[in-house]
């Protein structure tokens, strides 16, 4: 009922100016400067937080007062309902090329941080405003219509199609929001634990490109690669302990983890574990670490939670984890043919600082090794 209400106040000044205006320059006059007050106090909250429909609304009330009430530019009073709903559609057509849409900022005032680029969200949003779009294109025709064939149709005709329109797309906009309400789900966030386990060691196991199958494989018969990395997990001395882990749950699943430690922990497996072949075989793996950095080891979130905001998010509290450690940085390695990955990591600030080579193997299929990547933790 909160994001109807605020969507109401947000076509408030137009409402008003479809009632007010009448027949008359006095009415039309009029309606101006009620619907240039009603932006201001309905929209000052939106218009602090630079909402585009609130802009765009004061602009065009703004105009209209300069050119008709002060300037007596009366001869556009004729066209005023073409200006109206043209300029109405232009804002949110200008919202949905910028790839903003106007209904993603109302969207997102009552959504946790976490949820702001979930793409479900944004695909929603991006819908929305083209139907809104479309209607007041189609209201802006009937406009013109008007305009150019005059006594045709009643007046009431006209306005009854234009408040129609607001209306219904404000209904609209509410139902649909409501229906695809029911089909989200929460998403949670926490410190690992042992109930955890398993689905901890299966996502870090999915975030190594291979890393883990290559120096586990064949090393028991009795357990399974899944198996012998959740006893690790499990272990209070191990790096990849739970407790190093942020997990993000959704239905009570975890679904998502970033495992990240004090690079000063990272250590070469013991030879008498592994066999010495494979320890060798990732040495720069092992050696290449940035001390006195927080240590992104994994970063993973399952395919069916995938764009809904949770790697962003699982970064976001990796760093507020380097700063309640007093690390000055967060590093990281990336395979080099993980573009996504990569992409991700620089447009949050991270960038490379030196090459791991690796040599190609059938359980590690990835071209030009890993590359480490630092970014510095403000504050420091």
């Amino acid at each position: 009922m909160k994001d109807l209400l605020t969507l109401i106040l947000g076509f408030a000044p137009w409402i008003l100016f479809l009632f007010l205006s009448g027949h008359t320059l006095h009415s039309l006059e009029f309606s101006i400067i009620i619907s240039l007050i009603a932006t201001v106090v309905f929209g000052f909250r939106e218009l602090r937080k630079g909402f585009l429909l609130q802009w765009g609304t004061l602009l065009f009330f703004t105009a209209c007062f300069v050119l008709i009430n002060i300037l007596h530019v009366y001869f556009i009073a004729e066209y005023m309902g073409i200006l109206a709903n043209g300029f109405l559609a232009l804002i949110i057509w200008i919202t949905i090329i910028a790839g903003k849409p106007f209904t993603l900022q109302y969207a997102r005032e009552n959504l946790p941080a976490f949820k702001h680029n979930d793409q479900k969200l944004i695909d929603r949003c991006q819908f929305l405003a083209l139907i809104w779009g479309c209607l007041l294109t189609f209201a802006t025709l009937i406009a013109c219509f008007r305009a150019f064939n005059p006594g045709q149709l009643p007046y009431y005709v006209y306005f009854d199609i234009s408040i129609t329109i607001i209306l219904g797309g404000i209904l609209f906009t509410h139902y649909y929001k409501k229906q695809n309400s029911k089909q989200d789900v929460e998403i949670e966030f926490h410190t690992g634990t042992k109930e955890d386990s398993k689905e901890i060691a299966s996502l870090i196991i999915s975030a190594g490109g291979g890393i883990v199958e290559f120096l586990l494989h064949d090393l028991s018969k009795q357990f399974t690669i899944t198996q012998l990395m959740q006893k690790q997990v499990e272990d209070e001395q191990s790096e990849f302990y739970y407790g190093n882990c942020i997990v993000a749950s959704m239905n009570g699943k975890v679904v998502g983890l970033a495992l990240a430690y004090p690079a000063s922990l990272v250590h070469k497996p013991e030879a008498d574990i592994l066999p010495e072949s494979r320890v060798t075989h990732l040495k720069e793996f092992y050696q290449k670490k940035i001390q006195d950095s927080l240590y992104l080891h994994a970063l993973a979130v399952s395919p069916e939670a995938r764009k809904r905001g949770i790697a962003h998010t699982l970064l976001g509290l990796v760093t507020k984890k380097a700063q309640s450690k007093n690390l000055n940085s967060i590093s990281l390695d990336v395979w080099c043919d993980n573009q996504g990955a990569i992409s991700l990591y620089e447009k949050l600030g991270y960038h490379v600082v030196d090459t791991i080579h690796i040599t190609t193997h059938k359980l590690l299929p990835h071209d030009n090794g890993m590359q480490v990547m630092r970014k510095g933790v403000k504050g420091f």
